[in-house]
């Protein structure tokens, strides 16, 4: 083997060929035994071959910085020199090592590749049957060159749980462990004293600190270079805050576990978790960012335990394995509706809280499945003027359908019920003395008010719209005159002499009066104790639904049920309903004349409204079967708010239903 040339020499060569750089394969002599080879070989890559007659190798230089032009087989610049390379060196900003870079070099031995490195091409070091050591930096480094140096001889050194190591494994060479290789840095937002740290081969990343995360754009997190082998993500109880794609595309995570303290997620947090088979938001959660879970193919449970979250997600996963678990009433039963899911019931949910003015001892309750807020104590109602209070408000007004306040409260803070926007119905009972300025300001979907004192001072200016809303009172009522002012329909709460306008059935006849449902039995009086007829009960069920035209007129019951009565269209039209509401009594009756009990009424409303499945799988009443036709009839109008039965544990279903009855069921489901 010749004599290598010495230091200054190989200097003096190197500055020659950077002055050759632009001229590609160019021969230069130092001496008349000395020749250097140079070119490119990348957008910023060169090379610089070096020796001298009287050595039997030389070494090869790759300067610059970037990546590897891909050769062909037997292409490479430095190719017809490759029995003569022993040594290569590489810069430490090359990126890629292109295909067939050091083919067939037989002499060389040893390869240190850069830590910054992130591809060794196809066949790289093929044919190197003289290679012994294969050192890889880079632990994530695209290791594609396929069998290098002798399997018996060639031993790979890398970081434990890299792609050195797998590239070891598979072609069957020794492995020489560089030890663990861990990444760490901030992931905080500012203020927020958040840090991650992930060890190769564990699998774990580590989020820990306090505060809020970071947002960073799509592929953007620091830890993303790592994602094909973060199995698990560890985050603080003391995060506030996930960051916009902060866990984009970590393919191994099947489940994350969010802390109490976590209040929003940013948008494409999780996308592309394509293993993420299950999802639990914990109350502390209100906001989900837009596509937080797409690309989430396997993700079969979504749990969200804030009743009114939002939502902002998207489509997560299938619709035919996803199920999506919340309280009635809530954003995830309306999510899960919007995009096809199942929705499981948690049961209904009752946010509640203290409204009272100084002296009085005034509650609120929200309930979830209904969305009827309860005001309820005694003396005037005040919302709290604090910060946290509306901002708690503003998530939940949009979710308010009706308003009952109770007896016992006597005044209504100003703007109590403003921009609640689904707001239908509110009810005051007698005690309220007053209703202040703005109560029911932006409520443009409020259809009725219910007052039942009189003398009521209704100060709130206009409340609903003047073309859909009623006030319902007594006669040359204060509320009359409310109506009158701002051109609302008004309807006395007292047209019937026998029914008591403190009744609990005296709003449900007022409605059904002032929607044509009933006339009544005669000019003064309604008969509310009166049991209701089989016929009585189909036309006040026919005319809550608008009247409706049967979808056949050919009667089945020509035995009972005649021609031009006024209840001919109602039965046809429940005998013709899809799904049927009636067979009749027998093939040619329907059962004019006949009583009709609870149990009956139930469950033409249940099939009227399509039979929905309800979500509760135990009755509270013990005088209902599982085995009974009415059993998830019940199930439904208990779930829906429409019958608490005659007791705590019955619900009677034999007993008569009066007329009063009847239509406090049709209201409670209808109005």
């Amino acid at each position: 083997m010749g004599k290598r040339i010495g230091r200054k020499l190989l200097s003096l060569a190197l500055a020659l060929a950077m002055l050759c750089t632009l001229f590609p394969g160019t021969v230069l002599t130092a001496s008349a035994e000395e020749e250097y080879y140079t070119g490119t070989c990348g957008d910023k890559l060169t090379w610089q071959f070096f020796y001298d007659s009287d050595m039997e190798y030389g070494e090869l230089y790759i300067r610059g910085s970037g990546a590897m032009t891909d050769f062909g087989s037997s292409e490479s610049p430095w190719y017809p020199y490759r029995d003569r390379i022993d040594i290569v060196q590489f810069p430490d900003k090359m990126t890629s090592i292109g295909d067939h870079a050091f083919e067939g070099c037989t002499v060389l031995t040893s390869v240190n590749i850069p830590a910054k490195t992130e591809r060794i091409g196809s066949n790289a070091f093929s044919g190197c049957t003289g290679l012994t050591s294969f050192t890889v930096r880079n632990p994530l480094c695209e290791v594609d060159c396929g069998l290098s140096g002798p399997v018996a001889s060639m031993s790979v050194s890398g970081y434990d749980g890299s792609t050195a190591e797998e590239y070891a494994a598979e072609f069957g060479y020794a492995f020489y462990s560089r030890g663990t290789y861990q990444a760490s840095g901030s992931c905080g937002a500012e203020g927020s004293s958040l840090t991650w740290s992930f060890v190769l081969g564990s699998g774990i990343l580590s989020i820990e600190g306090s505060g809020d995360m970071a947002d960073y754009e799509p592929c953007g997190a620091p830890w993303y270079r790592f994602r094909d082998r973060i199995t698990d993500v560890f985050m603080p109880n003391e995060l506030t805050y996930i960051g916009a794609y902060a866990f984009q595309d970590i393919a191994g995570m099947r489940a994350c576990s969010l802390s109490d303290n976590t209040a929003a997620i940013g948008a494409g947090a999780f996308s592309g978790c394509a293993a993420l088979t299950a999802i639990d938001l914990p109350a502390s959660v209100v906001c989900v960012g837009v596509d937080a879970f797409s690309g989430c193919a396997a993700l079969k449970s979504f749990s969200v335990w804030d009743t009114y979250c939002e939502l902002a997600c998207g489509p997560s996963g299938t619709g035919e394995t996803m199920t999506v678990c919340g309280y009635d009433g809530s954003t995830a039963e309306e999510y899960a509706e919007e995009y096809g899911y199942a929705f499981s019931s948690l049961g209904n949910f009752q946010y509640w809280g203290s409204c009272g003015a100084a002296g009085s001892s005034v509650s609120w309750y929200l309930d979830s499945g209904s969305g009827t807020l309860y005001v309820e104590g005694n003396g005037d109602m005040a919302w709290p003027d604090d910060d946290a209070w509306n901002a708690r408000w503003a998530r939940i007004r949009g979710h308010v359908r009706s308003v009952i306040v109770l007896d016992g409260v006597t005044g209504i803070a100003q703007y109590a019920f403003a921009d609640c926007t689904a707001l239908r119905s509110a009810e005051f009972a007698a005690s309220v003395a007053r209703i202040m300025d703005g109560a029911f300001s932006g409520c443009a979907a409020l259809e009725s008010l219910y007052v039942r004192n009189p003398y009521c001072a209704l100060e709130c200016g206009p409340s609903g719209l003047p073309e859909t809303m009623t006030v319902f009172c007594f006669a040359d009522s204060a509320a009359e005159v409310y109506a009158a002012e701002y051109g609302y329909t008004f309807c006395r709460l007292d047209s019937f002499a026998d029914v008591n306008p403190f009744a609990y059935y005296a709003v449900p006849v007022a409605w059904a009066y002032e929607n044509g449902i009933t006339t009544g039995t005669g000019a003064s009086s309604f008969s509310p104790n009166r049991s209701c007829t089989r016929e009585q009960v189909m036309t006040f069920l026919w005319r809550a639904y608008g009247s409706p035209e049967p979808a056949g007129m050919e009667n089945p019951f020509v035995k009972d049920v005649m021609e031009d009565k006024y209840y001919t269209d109602a039965v046809l039209w429940a005998y013709y309903h899809t799904p049927q509401i009636t067979a009749g009594t027998a093939a040619v009756t329907f059962g004019v004349g006949q009583t009709c009990n609870r149990a009956q009424v139930v469950t033409f409303l249940w099939t009227a409204a399509g039979k929905p499945e309800p979500t509760a799988a135990e009755t509270p009443f013990e005088d209902v079967s599982e085995t009974d036709y009415f059993y998830k009839a019940v199930l439904w109008a208990v779930e829906n708010g429409i019958t608490s039965g005659t007791s705590a544990t019955t619900f009677s279903p034999n007993n008569s239903c009066t007329r009063a009855q009847v239509v406090t069921f049709l209201y409670k489901a209808l109005g």
